[in-house]
This record gives C-alpha cells, sequence and structure tokens, in this order.
C-alpha cells in the first residue's frame, strides 16, 4: 500500500482541522508514524485555536493511533495526553485527569521524553484546579526528563505556579531563563516575556519595573524574525510596557503603547481578537485613572461592538453598563 509522502503530510495539516483529520482516520495512507506525529503538533495548534474543534480532532488522533503500525506505547501515550489538554482547555476536568493518568501509565519505562511531556500537561491540569503543590511536583518531576525548549516550557510552567504562589523573585527567574531555551517563533516565547514582565511588576518594586522595560526593549531588538511573527511580538511588547507603564503613573505613554497593540491585535484577527478584547480592558482602565471617563466609555463601546461574542468581553460589558448608569444617574434631571 502507497503512503502519503511528508512533505504532502505537512501541507495539508499546516492549517488542517478536524475535517482533515477525520480525512486521515478514512485513509489508510495516512496511517503512519510520522504523519501522526505531525498531527499531534497540529492538534495541539487547534485546540489553542478552536477549543471546541481541537476537542473533536484529538477524539480523532486517538482514534486513529489505534490504526497507525507500529506505533508504539510512546506515541499511545502522546494521543492520550493530547485528549487530556482537549477536554483540561474545554473545562472537562475530570475527563482531562483520566486522560493523563493512562497517558502516564503508558509512558512508564518509555523515552523519557514523553513522559516529560506528559507531566508538563498533567501540571497545568492540578495549577488549573489550584492544586499549587502537586503541580510543582508534577513540573519538578518532568524538568529532571526534559531539555532544549520542552524544558522551557517547564519553566514557564513553573514560573506561572511559582506566581500564583506569591514567589516572584523566583518566578521572574524561571521565565527569564526560558526565554533563553524557548523557540522565538513560538506562543512560548510569548507566553514567557509576558508572565516575566508580570512577575516583576508585582513585585512592587521601581527597579523591577525599570528592569522589566530593558528586558522588552531587548527582546524588541532582538527580533529578526519573519515579518508576521515580528508584527505579533511586538503587539505583546507593546500591550505589557504600556502596563509597566501605567504602574509607573505614565498613563499618556502608556495609553499609546496598549492602542498600538489593540490597532495591532485587531489588525491581525482570527484568535488575537481575544487578546484585543483583554488589552482594552487595560486601556479602559488606564484612560479611567487618568481621569478621562469619556475616553473610557468610548474605548470600551468600540471593543464590545467587536467582540461582543467573547468571553473576554465580559468585563468590558459589565464596566460599561456600571458607568452608563452612574452616568445617568449624574445626569441633572
Amino acid at each position: 500500500m502507497d503512503t502519503v509522502s511528508l512533505e504532502w503530510a505537512k501541507r495539508k495539516f499546516k492549517k488542517g482541522y478536524s475535517k482533515e483529520f477525520q480525512h486521515a482516520l478514512n485513509k489508510e495512507s495516512y496511517w503512519t508514524p510520522q504523519v501522526f506525529d505531525l498531527m499531534v503538533n497540529r492538534c495541539d495548534e487547534i485546540i489553542f485555536e478552536n477549543p471546541s474543534d481541537g476537542l473533536v480532532a484529538a477524539q480523532i488522533l486517538l482514534k486513529l493511533a489505534g490504526r497507525v503500525r507500529d506505533i508504539g506505547r510512546g506515541r499511545q501515550a502522546m494521543a492520550l495526553a493530547v485528549l487530556g489538554s482537549a477536554c483540561r482547555v474545554n473545562i472537562q476536568y475530570g475527563q482531562a485527569r483520566e486522560c493523563y493518568l493512562k497517558a502516564l501509565a503508558l509512558a512508564r519505562n518509555q523515552d523519557p521524553k514523553v513522559r516529560g511531556g506528559v507531566l508538563q500537561r498533567f501540571a497545568v491540569l492540578e495549577w488549573s484546579e489550584g492544586n499549587l503543590e502537586k503541580a510543582l511536583v508534577a513540573i519538578e518531576e518532568s524538568l529532571e526528563l526534559l531539555d532544549g525548549h520542552a524544558f522551557g516550557v517547564s519553566l514557564i510552567i513553573r514560573g506561572g505556579v511559582r506566581s500564583d504562589r506569591g514567589d516572584f523573585k523566583k518566578s521572574a527567574e524561571d521565565h527569564g531563563l526560558a526565554l533563553r531555551l524557548v523557540k522565538p517563533a513560538s506562543r512560548e516565547y510569548i507566553c514567557a516575556l509576558r508572565e516575566l514582565s508580570d512577575s516583576l511588576m508585582r513585585m512592587s518594586d521601581i527597579d523591577a519595573l525599570g528592569g522589566a522595560i530593558k528586558v522588552l526593549a531587548a527582546a524588541r531588538k532582538g527580533i529578526n524574525e519573519g515579518r508576521n511573527l515580528r508584527r505579533t511580538l511586538v503587539a505583546y511588547i507593546d500591550w505589557v510596557e504600556g502596563n509597566i507603564y501605567a504602574r509607573l503613573g505614565s498613563h499618556r505613554i502608556a495609553i499609546t503603547k496598549i492602542r498600538k497593540a489593540c490597532k495591532r491585535f485587531m489588525a491581525m484577527k482570527g484568535t488575537y481578537l481575544r487578546d484585543y478584547a483583554l488589552a482594552t480592558n487595560d486601556l479602559v482602565r488606564i484612560y479611567e485613572d487618568s481621569g478621562d471617563l469619556e475616553a473610557a466609555l468610548d474605548c470600551a463601546e468600540d471593543a464590545i461592538q467587536l467582540t461582543t461574542s467573547l468571553p473576554e468581553s465580559t468585563n468590558l460589558k459589565e464596566w460599561l453598563e456600571e458607568h452608563q448608569n452612574r452616568k445617568k444617574g449624574a445626569a441633572p434631571p
């Protein structure tokens, strides 16, 4: 039986969703370990872009794992782990835990990197459920098994857990080291950048805030990726820098930077509309803190029209309703 070439599979799944996964499940020519690995990576991206479709794709991926010849226990474990992540993102924590435990059992005595990857995902579940100590235990074990980019991802997770425990200094150290390890062209790099700045800001230390600005300036200069990625990274850097300047009381600079970030997120559309809604939340707050309530109201109204279907716009809607009612109450009879 002929099998599809790896190059053809890469093109097919580069932007594929559950529909393409179902096609692969029905076509025996796709049942190879190499194509399966491509689909695992793409499934993680779908879960981030479209959680509900990601869940469908992950369920298909698990079925495919039962059909691929010579797949091995390690790949079967990854299929379960990906399904666990899809369940977690869709707030199905019980099913996610069940998938992760089965994956860990399959990964026993397999490639350490497979077990380390499953432990990463399991740590995020514990973190999501507020089990910070258990999350730390899982992520520490993963750090002993991984290296390179994957090691950096574990550092980002540990840094996030440490931040939630109030240990902002150690959190900043984790995210700073992660920036040197994860791929610049990845979502993880952006996450580490944002979390590092957030940890520094929450240390309530002027020197730390100044340090965050220097880190971001260095990151901005160091972006040597393609035009689209550069635009994405600069948008996140502007957003974080704006929040730092707001903390320092420089509202004018903060507003300028976050407006730039919002404009970039708006231009990129797609999943970046979520970030547009979240950045607009910050912009509205800064306008309000600076005493310009009219600008805050206009900003909130414009954003809600564009993001009304997103859960990230809920805070904007509540803020706008509260201040519009307050404004009406203050108006003369």
